[in-house]
């Protein structure tokens, strides 16, 4: 990047890191939620709860086999982490997630300060062809 080039006023991206990530969704109304707790991701781009320990910032995986051995399961089924949500969800969605800000790396994975999603690959569940189209047009990601 030539930052000589950069006007004032444009966003500047530096060091973003992409991971694999797992998502809950629910059909009506429309809305992508965050594997553990409530927190609702909107199109806006998602911060991480502050600093409780261990524990803080947006979690991803850096590789998609290192997320398939988390939730268990293969390419094309379902995986073994959907049962265990079943009522507070209508299925899960795979896919990317952009991350920047404070970025810890870990030998799997990520915890960042700041994340969006890049791509919505796979979704199990109900209607989860339907969920797939509606969140990839709501958050303007492709396949």
């Amino acid at each position: 990047m030539d930052f000589s080039r950069i006007m004032a006023g444009e966003p500047i991206r530096v060091g973003e890191r992409v991971g694999c990530r797992l998502w809950r969704y629910r059909l009506v109304p429309l809305q992508l939620l965050s594997w553990r707790g409530e927190f609702e991701w909107s199109d806006e781009p998602f911060q991480g709860a502050p600093d409780d320990g261990d524990q803080c910032g947006i979690h991803a995986n850096k590789t998609m086999s290192d997320l398939r051995e988390y939730i268990g399961g293969s390419p094309g089924t379902t995986p073994t982490c959907l049962w265990i949500y079943e009522g507070g969800c209508d299925g899960v969605v795979i896919g990317s997630v952009a991350l920047w800000g404070v970025v810890i790396i870990h030998q799997h994975g990520y915890r960042a300060q700041y994340a969006r999603p890049l791509a919505f690959l796979e979704a199990y569940g109900k209607q989860a062809d339907r969920a797939l189209l509606r969140l990839r047009s709501r958050f303007g990601v492709e396949a």
